[in-house]
């Protein structure tokens, strides 16, 4: 028993040695100087057992120390020198920031008074803009105005003043603008003046060698007929004239009451052109060659104008029946002309010359008036084959007809132009 109780007074002083001498150390711990307050004791450092540099109640023997002999919490930096300088700068950065707050308030004041400003200048402009609307719905109502008088003038300006003795009907699905004639009221298209390639190449199949060569030529604008001139059109003007002339020539009748509507035949060159015949009662001409294969091609360049299928554009000698039919029966070309292949072959105002495309062809609106004895006829008809039906066949001279001036076939006819500025 006694020597438990020597062991335990033992244990006793251990405990007291342990416990004062941390308290020793922190009395120690002024605050003189600027060194570390540890660098002469690093004793100290054994008291900061979690590491953070602070000697406080949460180490271990420190909290026990001061559990048992009281006072005040003890709380000693070990190390102060970043502490120091940190809050140095931070004392610096705060002066430093503490300037331009003072700066930016000036800065802000300035604003504010330009803002006041503005803001007076924003109410004078929105003013302004007000007024300024509404003149823009002023000048966008005048606008739709002027806009209307412009699409007018620009209507009339594109429709080109009809020649005399002409009124404008439409434009057709084609573009080209239609007129009538006043005096016989046949129907004319309007086609612009161009250049065009005239005459068939050495590889069209059918091609005859008058055909060529192929070569530039120059048109000016002109009226054409939509449409072979109709028996019932060639009697109203024909009728009363004073050359003698019959008014009802042609013998391709058909049946009643369509009949006046197939074309005109069995009238010859001679009788067109006749003293109070047909062209000077009307005042038109007939087409030259040029003009006819111009209006035939309608731009295309093949035997045949439109969808290039003769059977879809004319009538000859495989679907015809051996008759004329009434006009506009097939397919319009591209310029809305109807009957350019097949049904009656058509007189042109040319001297045939087999030879011409060879010689020195004008270039402008050619016309062939050395005298052969022929005239040219165009466009094949319904008792041919589709050989004549193309658009670049020339009449032949020596062929199964002479188209003489004088000669009436009942499938020859014609369809007039007007020449136009």
């Amino acid at each position: 028993m006694r020597k438990l109780l020597i062991a335990l007074l033992l244990l006793n002083a251990v405990c007291l040695f342990a416990i004062c001498q941390p308290l020793a150390v922190l009395a120690g711990s002024g605050s003189g100087g600027g060194s570390d307050p540890c660098s002469a004791d690093p004793t100290k450092y054994a008291l900061d057992t979690n590491g953070d540099k602070v000697v406080d109640l949460s180490d271990f023997v420190t909290g026990l120390s001061w559990f048992f002999s009281g006072g005040e919490a003890p709380r000693v930096c070990l190390d102060t020198t970043d502490l120091e300088a940190s809050l140095a700068q931070a004392e610096a950065d705060r002066d430093m920031n503490q300037m331009y707050f003072e700066m930016c308030a000036e800065d802000f004041g300035l604003l504010q008074d330009v803002l006041d400003g503005c803001a007076e200048e924003v109410g004078s402009l929105q003013d302004l803009l007000g007024g300024c609307a509404e003149a823009v719905e002023l000048l966008e109502a005048d606008l739709v105005e002027v806009e209307g008088e412009r699409d007018a003038a620009q209507a009339d300006l594109a429709l080109p003043a009809p020649p005399s003795g002409f009124t404008f009907v439409e434009t057709n699905a084609q573009g080209y603008d239609e007129y009538t004639h006043d005096s016989s009221g046949i129907r004319f298209v309007r086609l612009p003046g161009r250049s065009f390639e005239m005459g068939s190449p050495a590889t069209e199949t059918g091609r005859f060698d008058d055909e060529g060569p192929v070569h530039t030529v120059w048109l000016t604008p002109f009226l054409i007929a939509k449409y072979e001139v109709t028996q019932a059109e060639y009697a109203a003007v024909m009728t009363g004239n004073t050359a003698g002339l019959n008014a009802t020539p042609s013998t391709n009748s058909g049946s009643a009451p369509a009949s006046d509507q197939r074309p005109v035949e069995s009238v010859s060159w001679d009788d067109l052109h006749a003293t109070d015949g047909f062209l000077e009662r009307t005042g038109l001409v007939l087409p030259s060659e040029a003009q006819w294969e111009y209006a035939s091609r309608a731009g295309t360049s093949g035997p045949y104008a439109g969808n290039g299928v003769l059977d879809d554009m004319g009538w000859y000698d495989s679907n015809s029946g051996n008759t004329s039919h009434d006009v506009g029966g097939k397919q319009a070309n591209q310029f809305g002309l109807h009957d350019m292949h097949g049904n009656i072959y058509e007189w042109c105002e040319d001297v045939f010359k087999g030879d011409f495309y060879a010689d020195d062809v004008p270039g402008f609106d050619p016309v062939s008036t050395t005298d052969t004895g022929y005239r040219v006829v165009r466009g094949g008809s319904f008792n041919r084959n589709a050989r004549a039906a193309r658009s670049a066949y020339r009449s032949q001279d020596g062929s199964d007809f002479d188209f003489f001036p004088s000669v009436r076939f009942n499938f020859l006819g014609f369809r007039p132009v007007r020449q136009l500025p």
